[in-house]
């Protein structure tokens, strides 16, 4: 036919769509109603419900609906479901008349009330006649209509016409009968229809007016009407002559919203972008209709219309954007015939590939890692990056505030996007293992979790069940594209995390950078196109977690970094990802489709684009980063040779113009890195105040005299020990003799300060830098407290440089020797340097070194002993600098297992530094008290000279011969590495082997006269032996181990433990005395983490493990807390307890979380946690609610000591309550019998021993469960 007539625009649309019929060939004429239908005279109506009420028990009142039990659309159920909402009241006034019922559809809709419970309230009036229905629709009170679909709803027009308020629904043609004059409700929401319902029967005004609003509508549907549209479609049929299309025709075959998937959404917009010069037809496979807008701007068929179209008028170009998950064997038909252009946006299966290359004329995937991805088959494929349309011009009103208010999300709330939320296990587990961290600073986080559906997978909901952050995740669904603008604008940052080695899809992020938004994404090639400036790299594997969770920790404390990051997506959305900018891009594509054209593909692959990205080239050479590792190919790019050349004159003057190449030295490396940083964001300027931290006699010092208006410098110049010679305490009066270079002396200011306290007014510098120090300031917590201060006086925008050391290569399970020499790690770099700085990174932090480098790694000990034989055959006869001695290059060095280089770090402060965030690392009052008390004793011990006098202790020198004394030291120094640096600097090791050589009989070592081996046998245990401090006689248990009674030992509670785990696992003993529990795990076989805070019972607790062997004991003194610093202990004899704020202590001990120092162990699981620590179990605990919150969390086995919790404010029940939301359930251990225990329970013993448990208790022999306390 030529045109066909539809009943209404609805019934149009979906003629075109499922037939492929042009809409243009299809006019819409609204049918009416028979002329019956009208208002009766009250004489009329009783009569006619007189005689209907002869066979029905008809009401005065009642609502009325048509219906047939079977048909789906006309949604029965659900008016059903609405009446079960109703108060019986007005069931009862207002039962529900239900016509056109009869026969055995009778008893379908008689079961379906009994299902609803209103079977009471429902009467089928069966087939009725035309004067009966018109009697119905004028007496009802009102008329309701729950379809899911009409063509167009003539009950809806027939009732209005009578006068009955009609309440129907928002589906299909339905508000385009009703118009304004119905009360119109979405057709799933049964609660909706009720809430109307009961408006009207209890409003007789509202139904007046809806009674005069439908009258009113009903008559603009007319005989009339219908009669001037079917006419005036016959003379559009009799004019019609054939007309062709006058620009070429582009099919796009695809998914479209409001079907789940972004490439749904995607295709449409790009079929409007190719709107703009081609006329473009859409062909939709599966369910659901694009919204009117859509179906009113494109002609949208059904795919199976697609080949009767192409025969009609061949297209210059079919798209085809396939769900690739369904398997090559589903594929449209254009991409099995040859006729159809693939575009992919992620990289199918190996088997879709296939399919896809063999039945396609080209494929165009997003990337070029992307065509690498598909090997062998990569002839034919193109990579073009696509572009999404933009949120703000969909919505250009609509800012965030509004955003939010629309979706529900208050102006506090640090809202995190994740909306194509992969089901990939590592990627939700780090996700929310990073939502987890941030939530922990930042409790008003939510994360929006996209996911078809909308609801959240099962494994998302137990991990965050189990991580505790359950109630911060929403889930937003499949969204059409308005609501989902609508989220992705009221978020704070977008996240993206792809699978490793993956071709991820580009579109969630191009939809970030339109929206202005920051985007914390995986770092892979598939993700390269993104700006380095709008964008926050998180590696894949296992650091994702602890960097994304750094990440957003960093972005919600930062909100002018996020708006800088939003803008430079903004930026190049506007510059590249446009729908405009895809459409010139895909051009060439195009041109390939020509009509008629019988190019192959591999002609197509010869004339591949050369654009592969989409966004802008970067430079040939691209600058080098600020944040990297030492690489042996730096000292050649001019960006660091000439710094050195000119920072290091002296030794380029040494080495000849080839210099630095030849004589490649790390410390070079690290002063040109700070002086270059310095430089280059403006801090060497003559008004600048520069501060040099833990500065010694660094040659950048004296370089930056020359260029700046004051260097301070700081150091513990008046601190005897090896260090002394890095920073001679003469620094303090004549810090010009320890230049090698001109210096202007009056510009230098050289003070005693430890880097932990800053003494200093916040906002002081322009820029900071440290160089080769902060690795030993002592623990990590220290290193934090230095990097928090160091933020803290830089002024706002200000740099700092940091040059450290990072660990390569070796193990995980220790920091190298903590109080001399830590060995970083990339995510202590980022925990307690930047993270503990409050400041930004420069740029994204790189740590992978070159071949080359790693080829020139030298062995430490052998790179000292070369030196020093060097400097003991010339001294200073031959009149040789001593950086002449090293071997070259001298970068990477290897070091007790370790393989460790130097890495910098460019750090700059916000405009907003974040005084919260990075609250954690602030230095406390214990390290306030501990400097203080240091440098009184520094006074003390030279008294004959005081820093504040500001004399020497001998008369000064000439300055030929204080440089002559400076070189000699720097040699002595170098002696004093060879002889014992190593030792030093070996810490722990040292310490452990100096212990089990004391031990060790056989060493000829001597342990303390007063410590006293005790050797213990334990049933199924080898036997072992336990140090003790035989004058501590107020021990019970010292005593009785001395007296020969081995059985005092826990050894029940030691028979629980081994029944609960087997051996290899790992125990965590969290105070652990002398190693009661620690030493008989350890002896069966199982590792163990022993945290002791009594000093004196760490150091037995070490000598016992040394003594024995053990080798899988790591015995740590410290006390297990919420966070770390340091912390007051009060030691009774053997015994002690963590001081109570404001009670006197005897020592200062670290505080540790045990959540890091299993981390930093690196042993894997935990499989159980004894806590034994005196009342400060709930701190401990705290401080171990990553380990708990795992689904294999271990079990914990500690002691509730209603004494010391009551000292500390809480009690028993407060214990049991803090692992209860953790997933717990805790039980009361005595041999040989487990009973449970609740919040509200009383603890009627002083001290009992309780076994927490998450999950099912496994068997355990001879040991009894009780759900409740047994009394007798």
């Amino acid at each position: 036919s030529t045109r066909l007539i539809a009943i209404s625009a609805v019934t149009a649309r979906d003629t075109s769509f499922h037939l492929g019929v042009p809409p243009e060939r299809i006019d819409v004429a609204h049918p009416f109603a028979e002329q019956w239908f009208r208002p009766l005279d009250a004489a009329d109506g009783r009569e006619r419900l007189a005689r209907l009420r002869q066979r029905l028990p008809l009401p005065d009142r009642f609502g009325m609906t048509i219906s047939f039990v079977g048909f789906r659309n006309k949604n029965l159920e659900t008016l059903l479901a609405a009446y079960q909402h109703l108060a019986p009241s007005t069931r009862r006034s207002l039962p529900l008349v239900v016509v056109g019922i009869q026969g055995p559809t009778a008893d379908g809709l008689r079961t379906a009330a009994q299902r609803y419970g209103v079977e009471r309230d429902v009467i089928a009036t069966g087939v009725v006649s035309d004067d009966e229905l018109t009697a119905l629709y004028n007496a009802a009170t009102m008329f309701v209509c729950p379809s899911k679909y009409e063509g167009f709803g003539m009950p809806i027009v027939e009732a209005m016409q009578c006068g009955a308020p009609v309440i129907a629904t928002t589906a299909a043609a339905i508000p385009e009968v009703t118009g304004d004059a119905a009360w119109l409700v979405d057709p799933n929401d049964a609660r909706g229809i009720a809430v109307a319902i009961e408006a009207l029967a209890s409003e007789p005004d509202r139904r007046e007016s809806m009674r005069r609003a439908g009258l009113a509508r009903a008559a603009t549907f007319t005989s009339e009407a219908l009669g001037r549209t079917t006419l005036e479609t016959y003379r559009r049929a009799a004019a019609a002559a054939p007309r062709e299309a006058a620009r070429p025709r582009v099919a796009i075959c695809s998914r479209v919203a409001p079907q789940p998937g972004d490439d749904a959404r995607w295709s449409l917009e790009l079929a409007q972008a190719f709107s703009a010069r081609y006329d473009v037809e859409l062909f939709v496979d599966g369910d659901g209709l694009p919204d009117v807008a859509v179906l009113q701007r494109h002609r949208v068929q059904h795919v199976s219309a697609l080949e009767r179209r192409q025969r009609e008028a061949s297209f210059a170009a079919v798209f085809c954007v396939p769900d690739v998950r369904a398997g090559g064997d589903s594929l449209p038909s254009p991409l099995r015939d040859g006729s159809g252009i693939a575009i992919l946006h992620e990289t199918p299966a190996a088997d879709v590939v296939r399919h896809l290359i063999d039945g396609s004329r080209a494929v165009i995937v997003p990337t070029d890692p992307a065509a690498e991805q598909l090997g062998d088959r990569r002839s034919g494929v193109i990579a073009i990056l696509p572009g999404v349309a933009d949120p703000l011009a969909a919505q250009p009103t609509l800012q965030a505030e509004q955003a939010r208010a629309h979706v529900g999300i208050t102006t506090e709330t640090f809202a995190v996007g994740w909306f194509d939320a992969t089901d990939d296990t590592s990627a939700v587990v780090a996700a929310l293992l990073a939502f987890a961290d941030l939530c922990r600073v930042c409790p008003q986080a939510l994360l929006l979790v996209g996911h078809p559906g909308g609801v959240l997978p099962p494994l998302m909901t137990s991990l965050a069940t189990t991580y505790g952050v359950l109630p911060r995740l929403r889930a937003v669904g499949a969204l059409d594209p308005v609501n989902a603008d609508t989220y992705l604008l009221a978020c704070d940052v977008v996240l993206a995390l792809a699978v490793q080695d993956s071709t991820p899809s580009p579109l969630g992020v191009l939809r970030a950078c339109a929206a202005g938004k920051p985007a914390v994404i995986s770092d892979v090639d598939g993700w390269r196109w993104v700006p380095t400036d709008a964008c926050w790299r998180v590696p894949t594997g296992a650091t994702a977690a602890a960097v994304l969770g750094h990440a957003l920790r960093t972005l919600a404390g930062d909100d002018i970094r996020r708006r800088a990051m939003g803008r430079a997506g903004r930026g190049a959305y506007e510059h590249d990802f446009t729908t405009a900018s895809m459409l010139a891009r895909y051009g060439r594509a195009l041109a390939l489709e020509t009509p008629g054209s019988d190019r192959a593909r591999s002609a197509q692959a010869d004339e591949r684009p050369s654009i592969t990205t989409g966004s802008r080239q970067p430079s040939p050479s691209p600058p080098m980063p600020f944040n990297k590792v030492c690489e042996i190919e730096d000292f050649a790019r001019d960006e660091i040779a000439a710094v050195i050349r000119e920072v290091m004159a002296h030794k380029h003057a040494r080495f000849g113009e080839g210099f630095p190449r030849g004589a490649e030295h790390c410390k070079d490396w690290e002063v040109a890195m700070a002086v270059r940083t310095l430089r280059e964001f403006g801090a060497l300027r003559p008004d600048a105040s520069i501060l040099g931290v833990a500065a010694g006699m660094e040659d950048t010092m004296y370089y930056l005299s020359r260029h700046v208006r004051e260097v301070m410098v700081v150091d513990r110049y008046a601190q005897p020990g090896m260090w002394s010679l890095n920073a001679p305490m003469w620094m303090l009066v004549m810090p010009q003799l320890g230049a090698q270079q001109p210096c202007v002396p009056e510009r230098l200011i050289v003070q005693h300060m430890d880097a932990r306290r800053l003494r200093f007014p916040d906002d002081r510098f322009d820029g900071i830098f440290s160089s080769g120090s902060i690795e030993h300031f002592g623990g990590l917590m220290d290193v934090a407290h230095a990097a928090f201060e160091m933020g803290r006086v830089l002024k706002p925008g200000g740099i700092l440089s940091i040059t450290t050391i990072i660990a390569i290569g070796g193990p995980r399970d220790r920091l190298g020797a903590p109080g001399s020499m830590l060995m970083f790690r990339r995510e202590h770099l980022e925990r307690y340097i930047v993270e503990a700085s409050g400041l930004d990174l420069i740029d994204p932090l790189e740590t992978n070194v070159s071949i080359a480098t790693w080829g020139a790694r030298r062995p430490l000990d052998a790179t000292i002993h070369s030196y020093m034989s060097r400097a003991a055959g010339e001294g200073l006869k031959g009149q040789q600098e001593d950086y002449v001695y090293n071997d070259f290059p001298s970068l990477v060095l290897d070091w007790e297992g370790f393989t460790f280089d130097s890495v910098h770090l460019a750090l700059r402060k916000p405009l907003r530094h974040p005084p919260v965030l990075n609250a954690w690392a602030r230095p406390t009052e214990a390290i306030d008290a501990a400097i203080a008390a240091d440098c009184r004793r520094l006074v003390e011990e030279r008294s004959s000279w005081s820093p504040s006098i500001g004399t020497p202790p001998a008369p000064i020198q000439p300055p030929e011969l204080a440089i002559a004394v400076a070189r000699e030291q720097a040699v002595r120094m170098q002696r004093h590495l060879a002889s014992g640096l190593l030792a030093e600097i070996a810490g722990v090791a040292s310490e452990n082997a100096r212990l089990a050589a004391a031990s060790n009989p056989s060493t000829g070592g001597a342990l303390p006269a007063n410590w006293t081996p005790v050797q213990v046998q334990m049933p199924d245990v080898p036997p072992y032996s336990i140090l003790v401090d035989r004058t501590e006689r107020r021990d019970i248990l010292v005593n009785a181990l001395l007296a020969g009674h081995s059985a005092i030992l826990h050894q029940p509670e030691v028979g629980l433990m081994r029944a609960l785990t087997a051996p290899g696992d790992t125990i965590v003993d969290a105070g652990a005395h002398l190693g009661t529990m620690t030493l008989p795990m350890a002896a069966a076989g199982y590792r163990v983490l022993a945290v002791e805070a009594s000093a004196r019972n760490a150091a037995l607790l070490r000598a016992s493990v040394a003594r024995n062997g053990f080798r899988h004991v790591r015995v740590v003194r410290a006390a297990a807390a919420e966070s770390e610093g340091s912390i007051g202990f009060y030691s009774d004899g053997a015994w002690g307890s963590v001081a109570a704020p404001g009670e006197a202590c005897s020592e200062f001990t670290p505080a540790v979380r045990l959540d890091d120092l299993i981390d930093l162990l690196g042993w894997g699981r935990v499989s159980l946690v004894k806590i034994d620590i005196e009342g400060f179990e709930p701190e401990a605990i705290r401080g171990l609610s990553r380990t708990l919150s795992r689904p294999d969390a271990p079990f914990v086995f500690y002691e509730s000591n209603a004494h010391t919790l009551g000292l500390r404010g809480t009690r028993p029940g407060g214990l049991i309550a803090a692992l209860e939301a953790f997933g717990y359930r805790c039980f009361r251990y005595t041999p040989g019998l487990l009973t449970r225990v609740r919040p509200e329970d009383v603890q009627t013993d002083l001290v009992v021993d309780h076994l927490a448990v998450k999950g099912a208790i496994p068997h355990l022999p001879h040991t009894r469960v009780a759900d409740r306390l047994e009394t007798h």
